[in-house]
């Protein structure tokens, strides 16, 4: 333990410590400002929590990005935030946390967390969902997300919001929210909990009120400097309490208005270049005669068979939006980000040595400005519980490749591509990974999903309307029967 506390003092003094406040100093203005709060008489703390890191890699989960490290906050003292008889109630603990990450509030409580944002990454983002009724399954998103952009600190304007701390209270009254961010020294981030969201009435028994359970995720996506990542990540200083207010709650949040992406890039001027790209690819795949183009997928906004913003997103998975009577599994989708996938109800699957290989074409959007990041995730569908099962890749890492199908277009230059075999030839031109048979064994269903985070000119992901979906080509051998 000595040796870690003396590696750990070596890294913060010759790194620096990724925060403004150091830890001391955020244990001291929390714990001042809930000594007042609690000791005015006002508010009464019914338990702790702490904000812990999901391990993506060793524990897997669907569509978890391994480029993005995933935190929530997490509560040891379960049974006094959620009944122990609710529904599902055996599934909200989980072995990498000591606790639970769900909980749920009542009208006259607020989850109240001061943490250090992470040091410098291309994504960072707060999502609170309704993750579950107490008949369905939901994921439904709170409007509006944190995120680096408009989550509020104590840095001066044009400084950034990265490795400071913040003040994050979620509560559905205004007067409780609002009379807790009095007693401490920071701005606060209100997270307001829509009115159609079933709160808890802890004097009564959970039938009579039916309440949510919630969820808080925290996304830091693509770190610049690895080594404060580790240490961040091991050391992440955060306070985390629920607070009771007692006194009688009668001032609801109204809905909250989401934030207009109408203002991002339109980059529907490209689809010539693409067209040509698409051309280009097949023709130099399929020039020896060997391979097929076997299929063209644009990735569209598709959940099975309804449109993943036009139904699945708008109608069931995002509040205020009553949620739907169905369950609607939009994996934890967050309104930072544009989510474009393949219909993975359309059948077709890796088999044997080198059968089949996949194209992926896509906008360069971190280049050109209309995302903060933009990657390609695979998985394959059917064994999406193992972990180290998913490849993500990032556009920088394929750009060029356009460039080199299409050497006289000024265009290509914006665009990014990867191809996908078993055994990567040493004749592609554009940036090749491997699918290895331990993480893609044959017969399973490949699944796509290109994630856009967080567009500069709007705060929240890129407007899908003006948005060039990516394409998917998959080549087979002209030989190749199907097991």
């Amino acid at each position: 333990m000595l040796r870690l506390l003396c590696m750990h003092f070596f890294l913060v003094v010759l790194w620096g410590f990724p925060c403004d406040w150091n830890e001391l100093k955020l244990l001291y203005e929390y714990e001042k400002g809930v000594g007042n709060l609690t000791q005015s008489g006002d508010f009464s703390k019914v338990t702790d929590g702490y904000v812990g890191f999901w391990d993506v890699v060793n524990h897997g989960s669907f569509v978890l990005n391994p480029s993005t490290s995933y935190a929530m906050t997490v509560f040891p003292e379960q049974d006094k935030l959620i009944p122990s008889d609710y529904p599902f109630h055996h599934h909200q603990s989980n072995n990498t946390f000591n606790g639970t990450a769900m909980f749920m509030l009542a009208k006259d409580e607020a989850l109240v967390t001061i943490l250090c944002t992470p040091p410098e990454v291309q994504y960072f983002g707060w999502m609170t969902t309704v993750f579950q009724t107490p008949t369905q399954s939901s994921f439904a998103e709170f409007p509006e997300p944190l995120n680096q952009q408009v989550i509020k600190t104590n840095a001066d304007p044009g400084e950034g919001s990265f490795s400071r701390p913040a003040l994050v209270i979620m509560a559905a009254d205004q007067v409780v929210a609002e009379s807790i961010a009095k007693a401490f020294p920071l701005p606060a981030n209100f997270i307001k909990i829509p009115p159609n969201v079933n709160l808890i009435d802890r004097s009564k028994s959970w039938t009579a009120t039916n309440p949510y359970v919630l969820l808080t995720t925290i996304r830091c996506t693509k770190y610049k400097n690895q080594v404060f990542r580790k240490i961040y990540e091991k050391t992440t200083i955060a306070q985390v309490s629920v607070l009771k207010y007692e006194h009688p709650v009668n001032n609801p949040y109204p809905i909250t208005e989401e934030r207009d992406s109408s203002g991002s890039m339109n980059e529907l001027h490209y689809e010539e270049t693409m067209s040509h790209l698409v051309a280009k690819v097949i023709e130099e795949k399929t020039y020896d005669g060997e391979f097929r183009l076997y299929a063209q997928e644009t990735l569209g906004r598709y959940h099975v068979n309804n449109s993943w913003y036009e139904t699945c997103v708008s109608d069931h998975c995002y509040l205020p939006v009553p949620l739907a009577g169905n369950y609607c599994s939009c994996h934890g989708a967050t309104r930072d980000a544009l989510y474009q996938m393949n219909n993975y109800s359309a059948v077709y699957n890796w088999y044997g040595d080198g059968d089949r290989f996949f194209v992926y074409l896509t906008l360069h959007r971190t280049k050109i400005g209309n995302a903060k990041y933009h990657s390609l995730m695979v998985d394959p569908l059917q064994d999406y519980e193992r972990g180290g099962h998913t490849i993500s890749v990032e556009d920088e890492d394929g750009a060029f490749g356009a460039k080199r199908y299409l050497p006289l277009s000024r265009e290509a230059e914006d665009f990014s591509m990867f191809s996908f075999y078993r055994t990567c030839p040493n004749t592609t031109k554009e940036t090749c990974v491997e699918l290895s048979y331990d993480g893609y064994p044959p017969n399973l269903n490949p699944y796509w999903m290109d994630r856009s985070y967080l567009n500069s000119n709007t705060s929240t992901a890129p407007d899908w309307k003006k948005t060039l979906p990516s394409v998917i080509l998959t080549f087979e051998k002209n030989d190749f029967t199907k097991p």
